[in-house]
């Protein structure tokens, strides 16, 4: 089983997309958590209509704290062996959670990661990674993450699978301190402290989408 943590701070207008994006996934044995970070528009509402159609979506209700709070008090609430991110204005392909779960079963890993497209709010490709599938060691894997090349996979969580057990073990968390401008590659770094083996399909199952004055805001570039 998958708990996957969705923070929500009002992304009304692309919400549904998201959720529905993960309703429809060919791997059904998950829980959604989304976290509401304090919405002040109808976030809350589009959240509590897919909570009342699918019970695998639960909802969080907290003070507005920014995302890596929020992907915190998410990640108290993962019961399931393994834990993955989406950000809650992004969505992703039918098979994200079945690629992501697959091969870190099959290449017995602790940590699995996926290929990523980078689209604009038209639904227009402008980037998607190259990097072919493969296994490796923690360090190789840390390194392509912080150094990409080849349009790798990067040091964002979204696009990643990681082991609920690594995770409570070490209470790893996102940085609550406002200096961290990259909680990701925070997190990720933390993590890889204790994962041994890593493995990456080069399928493009994640959706990334840029927005207006969001972009920046969330650490990615077209480069």
């Amino acid at each position: 089983m998958v708990s996957v943590v969705i923070a929500a701070y009002n992304t009304e207008k692309y919400i549904a997309k998201c959720l529905e994006s993960l309703k429809n996934q060919t791997y059904a044995d998950f829980e959604a958590i989304v976290v509401v970070d304090g919405a002040t528009d109808k976030t809350s509402a589009v959240c509590e209509e897919f909570s009342k159609q699918d019970s695998r979506f639960s909802i969080i209700y907290r003070k507005n704290g920014g995302l890596a709070a929020a992907r915190n008090t998410g990640l108290e609430k993962c019961t399931a062996e393994y834990v993955a991110f989406v950000d809650s204005d992004d969505y992703v392909s039918p098979n994200y959670l079945e690629l992501l779960v697959s091969a870190i079963k099959k290449n017995d890993c602790d940590i699995s990661a996926c290929g990523y497209i980078l689209e604009d709010e038209n639904g227009n490709e402008k980037y998607r990674t190259e990097r072919g599938s493969g296994v490796m060691d923690n360090e190789m894997f840390l390194n392509n993450m912080l150094i990409p090349i080849n349009r790798s996979y990067g040091a964002f969580v979204w696009n990643k699978l990681y082991k609920n057990e690594i995770i409570k073990k070490y209470n790893i968390r996102f940085p609550s301190e406002k200096r961290y401008l990259f909680e990701d590659h925070y997190f990720n770094y933390e993590y890889m402290k204790y994962a041994k083996r890593a493995c990456y399909t080069s399928s493009c199952a994640y959706h990334y989408i840029t927005r207006e004055n969001v972009g920046i805001i969330r650490g990615i570039t077209e480069d």
